[in-house]
């Protein structure tokens, strides 16, 4: 019996010899995706990644366009890159980002490019002559915006390109002030099909007035100054930000609440504490489903980054990975230099202890020859330790929302984000 079995497992094992030889098991799959400022998919100029501390490797697309690689079998820790097209308009002509993260915690991650693609041109009238006390309005879209102090204009505006764009028709009680103060009526207009150029006519009706929300006072560190502010964020790409809905200091206030808002818009709300002296800020935000919107309360309470925390000056600088909390969700970092924007997100899987991060060289890549500053380049930075209420899988795959200075965060509707932030600047030597 033993010389039967013996005989009949020998070819198997022989088989398992060889297709370890040949690969059989390659590691891994991991699929790169990535997203621009509009929330539409978009493909990366170049694509690179790296399996725990070994070397960069240039990622080229499938036959059908998709960037895949393998992290190899023993190993979790990896790092992908994307290079991105860049915005003129936004001063900004190359942008990429980066993920530091463990196959436990995503094999598809979702990268954000601070780039924008094709662009459309909606133009119609816009009328609010019936929101009573109306005296001046403004047209919100993806890329732009237009406002009259009249009750009654014809517009233009650039829109990203894509079948199921927003356009934000907003009505002011002030012919020349157009912010929270004034603000007394708006409405979304869902699915502009935005493809070269649209025709598009809006008009507010009598009963589309805001609602207006309690933000709660909060209390920041001694020697601190608080704020808060309230933003919203179309389902279909427009962005109403704090200036128009509302905004203040820690003794609290009012947001403005659109009508007709839904389950898939969302209201981003924040509350801040700034140091004033170094620089130094926390926050805690939350994304809140645009149906649910009401009363706020937050307070920052994570601890800030410590006093003086700042990167080596290099080309490639090295960022200490030095806040004080064991239970971070991971860091964020942002650079800029003239005129490129790149971002690193670190997850704590692969931080695994370790106490500074440094930003990778990619330059002997084909695609990524220009990702440096030159000397003599102001090199501008923003720090931030995080901690996040979803899952890192959630955090690494969700699509995103973008701020002014090219952060990208997860779009997830409810999340609660903590955050120590900081930045800087230094002359690239």
């Amino acid at each position: 019996m033993k010389k039967i079995l013996g005989g009949a497992l020998a070819p198997l094992f022989i088989l398992a010899l060889l297709l370890a030889a040949c690969g059989g098991n390659p590691g891994t799959k991991v699929t790169v995706r990535a997203d621009d400022i509009s929330g539409q998919s978009m493909r990366p100029q170049a694509v690179a990644f790296q399996a725990g501390n070994g070397e960069w490797t240039r990622v080229w697309p499938d036959k059908n366009g998709d960037y895949t690689f393998y992290v190899p079998a023993g190993e979790k820790r990896y790092g992908v890159a994307v290079k991105c097209s860049g915005m003129m308009l936004m001063g900004a002509f190359g942008s990429g980002a980066t993920y530091f993260l463990t196959t436990d915690e995503s094999t598809s991650p979702l990268l954000p490019c601070f780039s924008v693609g094709p662009l459309a041109q909606v133009e119609g009238t816009a009328n609010v002559a019936a929101v009573a006390g109306a005296a001046g309005l403004d047209v919100e879209a993806s890329m732009g915006s237009n406002d009259s102090g009249t009750t009654n204009m014809s517009y233009d505006v650039d829109v990203a390109e894509g079948a199921n764009r927003d356009l934000v028709l907003l009505a002011f009680n002030n012919s020349s002030t157009k912010d929270s103060s004034t603000l007394i009526a708006g409405r979304i207009f869902r699915g502009v099909n935005a493809v070269g150029v649209v025709d598009k006519d809006l008009a507010l009706a009598a009963g589309d007035t805001v609602t207006d929300h309690n933000f709660a006072a909060f209390t920041v560190p001694a020697g601190w100054s608080g704020s808060y502010d309230v933003s919203l964020y179309t389902a279909g790409g427009v962005a109403v930000d704090h200036e128009i809905l509302g905004d203040g200091n820690a003794s609290g206030g009012t947001y403005h609440a659109l009508p007709g808002t839904s389950a898939d818009d969302i209201y981003w709300a924040e509350a801040d504490a700034s140091s004033g002296s170094d620089n130094r800020s926390i926050t805690r935000a939350r994304l809140i489903p645009g149906d649910a919107a009401g009363d706020i309360s937050l307070a920052p309470t994570i601890d800030p980054l410590p006093s003086g925390y700042a990167p080596t000056t290099a080309v490639f600088p090295s960022f200490p990975l030095s806040h004080p909390d064991g239970d971070l969700s991971g860091y964020e970092f942002m650079t800029f230099w003239p005129y490129t924007i790149w971002t690193y997100t670190l997850s704590k899987g692969w931080i695994a202890g370790q106490t500074q991060f440094t930003v990778p060289d990619l330059t002997g890549l084909v695609g990524f020859e220009d990702a440096y500053p030159r000397k003599g380049e102001k090199y501008k930075w923003f720090a931030s330790a995080f901690k996040a209420s979803v899952s890192m899988q959630s955090f690494l795959e969700a699509g995103h929302l973008f701020f002014d200075i090219g952060f990208g965060l997860p779009r997830l509707p409810s999340m609660t984000i903590d955050a120590a932030l900081t930045s800087g600047d230094f002359t690239t030597p």
